[in-house]
Order: C-alpha cells, then structure tokens, then sequence
C-alpha cells in the first residue's frame, strides 16, 4: 500500500476538527481561499465540500500536489481549484488578496513569524486566517498575532488523546496490516516517537481576523 494512501485516510479522521474550527469563520458568497502547505489536499478537499469558494492551494512537494489534482479531477473539482508549487517563503505574486487563508500545520516549518507575515500580506481586511500549529509556542504566537494586526476570533485545542486515537493508532494499525518494512519507515518514527511524549503533540487552531498588517 501506498505511504500516502495510509496518510490519506488517517487523516481524514481530523477533518472534523478543521471544519469545526472553519466553521467559526463568516463566509463570504464566493470566497477566495488561500491554502498555505496543501499537501495531497485532505483537509483542502474537506473544505471544498463544505465551502462553494474558489481555492489556490500551495506546497513545495510536486508529487503530493499531483495526487491532490488527480483527487480534484475524480471530484470534478479542478475549476475550483488552481495547484501551485512553492513555499510559503517564496510564494508568487497573487493578483488580488485572500478572504481566507488556512495553514494546516505548515507555518512552523519555515518559521512562525515570518510565514505569519507573509499571510497576512496576502489577506484582504476584514478577512480570516486559520493557523493550526503545535501548541508548543502558543503564548509567542498570540503576542505576535496581536502585534501583526490579527485579531483572535477563537481557539480550538486538540490533545494528545485526540491525536492518539483519530491519526496514529489508525496510522499504526494500517501500517501493521501493509507488513510494515522500510516503506513505513518515516511513520513508523512518528508512532514512537509520539508514544515517547505524547504530550508533545498538542496542537491549536487558531481563528483570526484582519484588523490591519503590518510587517514585523
């Protein structure tokens, strides 16, 4: 089995946790949505379901943009949706602002405050961000919001527990019934690694509003 079919379908167990949190969010009727670090597009699907907006999902990884295009073809979803590869350091021009911009656990990668700056250049006023991140963090994190004009609408923390039970025992009984091997090597290191500390694995979304940027 395919690494990003496993992937795939654990983690679809939190998109319930992203459209609740998106569900805070008052939408506009044809919103035009940013999604920063797409991956292969669970979490972007899922709110191409819940949302009739138009969607420009970015990462730097081709083949996981490739699998969310063959995804969109198969859910005649690809007018909606415009691929791109690149980082959120070295993102194209966009020939207008964002309504919404959603960062599914992508920002930290390249470093918090500069991709949360970089985001929030690209949001109209008066739009919304969703951020998830690590929880690790989180006090910098709200300061540096407030600071950059982002106003925080509301928060939704999901614990360890979460974690455990709706991605990685999930990962881990799918690799189990694959016959595990070196092809499972990258998750197999997450499951011990988070079964070592757990708590680490907290993580927070963030809703917010723009009341204004300013580069820090």
């Amino acid at each position: 089995m395919d690494p990003y079919e496993i992937w795939d379908r654990c983690r679809r167990n939190l998109n319930r946790y992203t459209l609740r949190a998106f569900s805070l969010i008052p939408i506009a009727a044809d919103p035009l949505i940013l999604d920063i670090g797409c991956g292969s597009g669970v979490p972007t699907l899922a709110l191409m379901a819940a949302c009739p907006g138009r969607f420009v999902a970015v990462d730097p990884d081709a083949s996981a943009l490739d699998r969310l295009r063959r995804k969109a073809e198969a859910l005649d979803l690809s007018a909606r949706i415009e691929l791109i590869q690149a980082s959120v350091l070295a993102l194209p021009p966009f020939p207008e602002k964002f309504d919404v911009i959603v960062a599914e656990g992508s920002l930290h990668i390249a470093g918090f405050e500069a991709g949360m700056a970089i985001a929030c250049d690209l949001l109209k006023s008066g739009g919304h961000a969703l951020i998830h991140e690590p929880l690790a963090g989180d006090r910098k994190r709200r300061t540096f919001c407030k600071k950059a004009g982002l106003r925080m609408i509301d928060t939704l923390v999901l614990d360890e527990k979460i974690w455990w039970e709706e991605y990685f025992a999930c990962l881990e009984r799918a690799i189990h019934a694959a016959g595990g091997g070196p092809l499972f090597a990258k998750e197999s290191r997450e499951i011990a690694e988070f079964k070592s500390h757990p708590e680490r694995n907290r993580s927070i979304y963030y809703i917010l509003k723009k009341d204004g940027c300013a580069r820090q």
